[in-house]
């Protein structure tokens, strides 16, 4: 990576972390192979450590358990979620803490574990309320529209049929949401 090739600082160790965790990112979503993953995880992970960057270590931390949803390593990805939104909460960035909510919402889902679920989605749509588009430009969707509808999916697996239909219809009526396919 290009960024490698600058003097080691916290400057370009936080902006390392962040390529390899957007490149995890990009990856999950494309196909790449778990040994990439990884070791983008890994190093992600680390150098985000090294530089004291909550930001690029919430944004690895979820990417990397979200990919290990999609991979069917549901158990190994469960600890990684909450992880992603503590750290993210610690970073202060808006954004990151809609998606890192999402990512916790859905491991919730996979997991069945209905109440944190829904008690996450509750917390993620209570900060986007005044900012609903924010986080499309990191996720490439806009996490407050898919809490708001695995906030549904959760209230009616939970029994709560009215709660159920209002969050997907507010999901419907939801203004100025995005969605950015990158």
């Amino acid at each position: 990576h290009l960024v490698d090739r600058l003097p080691p600082s916290d400057e370009t160790k936080r902006e390392a972390a962040r390529v390899r965790s957007q490149l995890l990112w990009f990856g999950l979503r494309t196909g790449m192979d778990r040994t990439e993953a990884e070791r983008l995880f890994d190093e992600s992970v680390r150098l985000a450590g090294e530089a004291d960057d909550p930001g690029s270590a919430a944004h690895a931390l979820f990417s990397y358990g979200v990919f290990e949803l999609y991979s069917g390593r549901g158990p190994e990805a469960f600890p990684l979620l909450p992880r992603a939104v503590a750290e993210a909460d610690r970073s202060g960035d808006l954004g990151l803490r809609l998606g890192t909510r999402w990512g916790r919402v859905l491991g919730c889902y996979f997991e069945g574990d209905l109440v944190p679920g829904i008690q996450a989605a509750t917390e993620g749509i209570e900060l986007g309320a005044d900012a609903a588009s924010t986080g499309a430009n990191l996720l490439g969707y806009t996490p407050y529209d898919f809490l708001l509808s695995m906030r549904g999916a959760l209230r009616a697996l939970n029994g709560d049929f009215a709660g159920a239909e209002s969050d997907l219809e507010a999901g419907l009526q939801a203004p100025d949401l995005t969605l950015a396919i990158c």
